[in-house]
């Protein structure tokens, strides 16, 4: 297969140096052969001829002859494989032979007749055989010599003899016995047969002769029939002889142009006429200034064209191709050297292969050139037809005699264009313009070539849409219904109308066409005051002459439509019953019984009611439809799923009723078939005010408000209180409900008790989810933002702080607010604090002393001039405490210099303009002058007394910036106890409060405890008591420590006591026995022993008194009484004697 490809694709190379189209569209290269079996470049063939049928092709040569089908040959063009040949070659006689002519026998392709320069061969290719016979020719090459047969015993040949030109008729013998005729000096031209009727058509230079060949092949009369002699030599021609008729190829001798032309000569059995000569337009390439001749013809008396082969003077090949009418030549160059070379491309014969029929092509009709060329020797071209535009391709139609005859659906007369083909055409309503939809095929590209018309050529169709090649859509508003005159066609489903479609020159009509009468369906569909009448195909509302439901005509006014339904607005009053249409052809249809479904539209007032009972209106649709239905009847409606039967009816659009109030969970008002619902809602509730008690201390409140609800839907309610809390590092908000705490509510206030830890917050209430603080939809509401503004109530304050500050304290009270101030001086301090709950606030207080005042202010957050201040809570600092006073006390109420006492304790201030002592009895108070500087823990003051005796205990009152401490227990004033030498005899305790003795035991007779007193008794049993008493004296106080002690033997002890300062512990011991004889009594006097020592002042606490200046209670005799010493042992002894005898 390379080796083929590269073999064709070497023929082309070689090809196009020869070939080129000089003004032609019609013939092209199809291709070519180069390789023919038994033909080289040494025996290349000098003549190829063609069966009379067209079906074989010959090459032939001086001495031999080769052929092929031509199908084959066009089957080896197409595969550029060598084309295969059958044949054989024959013995020649004499050298240097050349062959003239060929032609083939007619009727059997089998047998060919070849003239060489010296013989004339007669083979028989089935046979492999030749006869031959020498023939006088002139052995130049250049002569001319032409054969004809028109059977296979008849043959014709010209022959030459120098001046003389016959022909000469060789007889079945192969016998040239019988001679022609001829002319001298006029060479031959053209020989032509028409075996049919027996013609010969002789040509020589400048004549052409009608020839019987019956008559020249018998003993008769040689002569022509007819003879046209006019300077007009024909050279070749094709014959066309069922219309008797010969084209040529002449040239008038007498032309000094030497231009040819195209001859067309009509004849019968025994005359020529010049029917047409057209001059061949054309001119050889340069540098030829004229075509010597014509020399091969070949025609298609199909289409009606002929071809020619011509050459110029330098060898130059062409093919002129034209219409048997002369008309539309064009010229095909085969270009070729010049003659300059051995290579030069001879034409050596010429045919047509038309396409098989079957095939519908005419592109595959082929013109097949023999050449004496090793590099083409067969040359195929593809010609296409004569016809205008090759009638547009084998497809749409085909070349007859000149004229296209298209196929089946095309038309033009290049059969260019189908046949537009109608399958549907839609159908339009009565008396409603629209568009018509045209489907089917072939309708072209260009709207501006078509039109459509219906009914007849009258009525046009408008505004024409190509949307594609299948189909148009147009506007068509004739209503051919009304005109009785148009052509119609009846079938069982309609009466149609004629549609015409004009695609440029070519149309098509059929009855497709109709009109669709109006139909309805059963039901009738309502919505609001509208009723819909749906169907098909319609007729506009001003066809429609009636609507009428019930006994009322509807207004075609109030109504609109289109082709598939009406729609018209009914009044609000119209009743059920019979609904009925029709239009002007009496199209009708009646609805029996139309009920009309009662619609809801709107309420009035608002959507959004009251709580509290309200009158709603609702506007709607025929609440009158139902026949029998009046004014102020009752009208069922639904709300939510509760059937409402109270409703009146006020007009056919208008019902009433009035809302109870309760609040609905489902305020949807609806009515059975109606499409509308209606809804209603409750107005959010909304705050006005609020009321509380004066003191509030009960927590009690009421909240005044419009919207609120019924006790029975308590559970709809919710009191939102929010409160924000807010620090120095964050705020934080918190939301309590107080349903709980409702006592009371009706529809316009609700009252509450307040937790104990409520305080000032933001009120909202909650009603079913609508809040207070909401804007109604219908733009009302929204101002139920109530923040609720308590004052607070201060009850405590603990502890008090210190005087260095930066202390906590804890306000206790109600409804307490971050927000606290400190009043000092009437100067006004806000403390950093600690919201804990609305019992209890904790405040950092500054430095500071003596009394202050809290405040706590409720501030409203939305508006800063609404706010509440409780009443002011006094309080103080910690005030001073007294925990000592030094010395305890003094033995004397005068003294000139005044008494000096230091007094110890804290929170004392420092500031001595702030501070005031006062000595307190019962008489005065005495002012205490500050020594020194103040400390924190320590004063000191002096104060004069003129006072000779106070009372036994003195106060202290010490005041500090309007804080005053009272020390009740400050210090005394001692008096002297009796005694002698020293207080209580040294046998007793000397209380300086009250100047009494407490004696020893045993030394009870006598205050100054100076006598002791033994009571003795003797017993077989005895038991011995014995009691001690002891007063101590503290510095800060006395106190008496007693002791009992029950011995078994009764002893009596004196005790000594020894002092070392005054006064002096006294200790008395008394022993008492009991027996069952009588009592001894034994009186042991006391012995006191003492280190002399005066009675000096001395401090209560045991310490040195102040100098002999500020001495208290002196003795200046330095002794103690011994009379006080012996009193008390004298009644020592009368008190145990007594008790002795009530033992007794």
């Amino acid at each position: 297969m390379k080796l083929n490809f590269f073999t064709f694709l070497i023929s082309i190379i070689f090809a196009s140096c020869f070939f080129s189209i000089a003004s032609s569209q019609r013939i092209n290269l199809n291709n070519t052969i180069t390789s023919i079996d038994n033909i080289n470049s040494t025996n290349l063939s000098e003549k190829t001829i063609f069966s009379e049928n067209g079906k074989f092709v010959y090459f032939i040569s001086s001495n031999y002859i080769y052929y092929s089908e031509v199908d084959s040959v066009l089957l080896s063009s197409s595969s550029s494989s060598s084309l295969s040949t059958t044949g054989f070659k024959y013995t020649k006689t004499t050298n240097n032979l050349k062959t003239i002519t060929s032609v083939p026998f007619i009727g059997n392709d089998s047998k060919v007749i070849s003239i060489t320069n010296t013989y004339l061969y007669l083979i028989d290719i089935a046979q492999k055989t030749t006869r031959e016979i020498i023939i006088g020719l002139q052995t130049q090459n250049d002569f001319n010599c032409y054969i004809t047969n028109y059977l296979t015993n008849s043959i014709f040949i010209t022959i030459t003899d120098m001046l003389k030109y016959d022909l000469q008729f060789i007889d079945s013998a192969f016998s040239t016995a019988n001679s022609g005729i001829g002319v001298s000096g006029a060479p031959q031209t053209m020989l032509i047969t028409d075996p049919i009727n027996k013609l010969i058509f002789y040509g020589n230079k400048g004549m052409i002769r009608l020839l019987n060949a019956t008559s020249l092949a018998s003993t008769l009369t040689k002569s022509a029939l007819f003879t046209i002699n006019d300077s007009v030599s024909r050279y070749i021609g094709s014959i066309d002889i069922e219309n008797k008729l010969l084209y040529t190829c002449s040239r008038n001798e007498m032309d000094p142009t030497m231009k040819l032309s195209f001859e067309i000569l009509n004849y019968t059995s025994n005359s020529m006429n010049k029917f047409k000569s057209v001059d061949i337009n054309f001119s050889p390439k340069s540098p030829s200034t004229y075509f010597a001749k014509c020399n091969f013809s070949s025609i298609d008396l199909v289409q009606g064209q002929i071809f020619f082969t011509l050459i110029d003077p330098l060898q130059n090949q062409y093919i002129l191709s034209m219409d048997i009418n002369g008309n539309n030549q064009e010229l095909f160059q085969l270009n070729n050297n010049g003659g300059s070379s051995d290579n030069n491309l001879i034409i050596t014969g010429l045919t047509i292969k038309r396409s098989n029929n079957n095939n519908n092509n005419n592109n595959n009709n082929k013109l097949i050139i023999g050449t004496k060329n090793l590099n083409n020797q067969l040359i195929i071209l593809n010609y296409k037809s004569i016809c205008k535009n090759d009638c547009s391709g084998s497809n749409n139609g085909e070349c007859i005699n000149l004229k296209c005859i298209c196929k089946q659906g095309f038309g033009l007369d290049d059969c260019s264009q189908r046949y537009p083909i109608l399958l549907n055409v839609s159908s339009l309503p009565l008396k409603r313009p629209g568009i018509v939809t045209i489907d089917g095929d072939y309708f072209g590209n260009d709207v501006n070539k078509v039109s459509v018309k219906i009914g007849n050529n009258s009525y046009q169709c408008s505004n024409i849409q190509l949307i594609n090649q299948q189909q148009i859509k147009c506007n068509f508003s004739e209503n051919l219904i009304d005109y009785s005159t148009i052509p119609t066609s009846s079938t069982l489903d309609g009466i149609y109308y004629k549609v015409i479609v004009n695609i440029d020159q070519l149309s098509i009509e059929s009855f497709q066409f109709k009109y669709l009468f109006p139909s309805y369906e059963n039901s009738i569909q309502q919505d609001f005051d509208k009723i819909k009448i749906m169907g098909d195909n319609l007729m506009d509302l001003q066809y429609q002459s009636l609507f009428k439901l019930g006994n009322s005509n509807i207004n075609k006014l109030n109504c609109i439509g289109n082709v598939n339904e009406i729609i018209c607005t009914l009044p609000s009053d119209s009743v059920n019953g019979d609904l009925i249409i029709s239009d002007i052809y009496n199209n009708g249809y009646t609805w029996p019984n139309l009920i009309l479904n009662a619609q809801l539209i709107s309420l009035s007032p608002s959507s959004l009611i009251s709580t509290n009972p309200t009158h709603l209106t609702i506007n709607g649709l025929f609440f009158t439809s139902i026949i029998g239905t009046k004014i102020g009847d009752n009208f069922q409606i639904k709300i939510g799923q509760n059937l409402i039967i109270n409703t009146i009816i006020k007009s056919s659009s208008t019902l009433q009723f009035t809302t109870n109030d309760r609040i609905l969970s489902n305020t949807t008002i609806s009515l059975e078939n109606s499409k509308n619902t209606l809804n209603f809602g409750y107005l959010s509730p909304s705050i006005i005010n609020f009321t509380q008690p004066s003191d509030n201390s009960n927590g009690l409140l009421r909240i005044h408000g419009i919207n609120f609800v019924n006790p029975l839907d308590k559970s709809l309610l919710q009191i939102l209180s929010t409160t924000t809390t807010t620090s120095s590092s964050s705020s934080q908000s918190e939301t309590i409900n107080l349903i709980s705490n409702v006592l009371d509510l009706n529809l316009n206030y609700i009252d509450i008790k307040l937790p104990n830890d409520f305080i000032s917050s933001l009120i909202t209430i909650s009603i079913d989810g609508r809040l207070s603080n909401e804007t109604n939809l219908d733009g009302t509401g929204g101002n139920g933002l109530k923040y609720l503004n308590l004052k607070p109530i201060i009850t405590n304050i603990t502890p008090l702080p210190s005087l260095k500050g930066d202390d906590n304290i804890t306000i206790s009270g109600n409804y307490l607010s971050n927000n606290i101030l400190m009043i000092i001086n009437n100067n006004y301090y806000s403390l950093n604090c600690q919201f804990i709950n609305g019992n209890k606030i904790i405040c950092k207080v500054p430095i500071g002393s003596g009394k202050f005042k809290i405040i706590s202010q409720s501030i409203n957050p939305f508006n800063s001039y609404d706010f509440l201040t409780s009443e002011p809570f006094e309080t103080s600092y910690s005030p001073p405490i007294i925990t000592s006073i030094t010395p305890s006390g003094f033995f004397s109420a005068v003294s000139p210099n005044g008494f000096t006492i230091t007094i110890q304790g804290n929170n004392f201030i420092t500031d001595k303009s702030l501070t005031k002592i006062s000595i307190v009895d019962d008489q005065s108070n005495i002012d205490c002058t500050i020594l020194g500087s103040i400390t924190d823990a320590t004063i000191k003051c002096n104060f004069i007394s003129n006072q000779n005796q106070w009372a036994t205990k003195i106060s202290v009152n010490l005041t500090q910036n309007s804080l005053t401490t009272i020390f009740s227990d400050g210090f005394y004033h001692y008096t002297h106890c009796p005694g002698s030498p020293y207080e209580c005899s040294n046998n007793g305790q000397c209380n300086y409060l009250t100047g009494l003795c407490d004696c020893k035991p045993g030394y009870q007779v006598k205050s100054d405890c100076s006598i002791s007193t033994t009571i003795v008794s003797t017993s077989t049993s005895a038991s011995t008591t014995s009691t001690t008493s002891t007063v101590l004296t503290t510095s800060s106080s006395l106190s008496t420590i007693s002791t009992t002690s029950n011995q078994n033997t009764a002893t009596t002890s004196s005790t000594s006591s020894s002092s070392t300062s005054s006064p002096a512990t006294i200790t008395t011991t008394t022993t008492t026995s009991n027996s069952a004889s009588s009592p001894i009594i034994t009186t042991t006097s006391a012995s006191s022993s003492s280190t002399s020592k005066p009675i000096t002042s001395t401090s209560a606490n045991g310490d040195d008194g102040p100098s002999s200046s500020n001495s208290v209670g002196s003795d200046p005799d330095n002794t103690l009484s011994l009379s006080n010493s012996y009193k008390s042992n004298y009644n020592l002894i009368v008190y145990t004697l007594f008790f002795i005898l009530i033992l007794l």
